[in-house]
């Protein structure tokens, strides 16, 4: 088994590692926290507090892709406006709340080409990640990051 190390150029606000963020839990799941403060919910329920099927039973393919889809449907109409990036390990996380789709990623043994001038974020990408940060209570200045994730 080996050990992924990746390069990763992004444009955001970096935190210290253990940074209480506001969908800070057991799995850092900011897309779900995400969907919660902006009122999605289920129509119906395939899941118990534990993960697990309700009742233990396993519920249709048809079912399952309806579940998900509201999801996605919901996703569409209210996007997150930013992403995580770690810039550290999986074991320890450290966190750039960052522009989505913006930067560059290579992979351990795989190098990627591009031309530095095309890292470019528009304003409202810059107001749309600092105004999520201002809405949350966090601050800080964004700036472009080159970054290593030990996964």
């Amino acid at each position: 088994m080996g050990q992924s190390t990746n390069a990763e150029i992004s444009f955001g606000i970096a935190f210290e590692e253990d940074y209480e963020f506001p969908w800070s839990g057991e799995d850092n799941d900011i897309e779900t926290w995400w969907r919660e403060q902006n009122g999605f919910t289920h129509s119906f329920e395939l899941f118990d507090d534990e993960g697990n099927y309700i009742a233990g039973k396993e519920p249709s393919a048809e079912l399952v892709e309806l579940y998900f889809a509201e999801q996605r449907e919901f996703d569409k109409r209210h996007p997150l406006p930013v992403e995580l990036v770690n810039y550290c390990s999986g074991d320890y996380p450290m966190w750039i709340i960052a522009v989505p789709y913006v930067g560059e990623l290579a992979r351990r043994g795989y190098p990627v080409t591009f031309v530095p001038s095309e890292l470019t974020v528009s304003d409202a990408q810059v107001k749309a990640l600092v105004d999520f940060c201002k809405n949350v209570g966090l601050e800080g200045e964004p700036s472009w990051y080159l970054s290593s994730y030990w996964g």
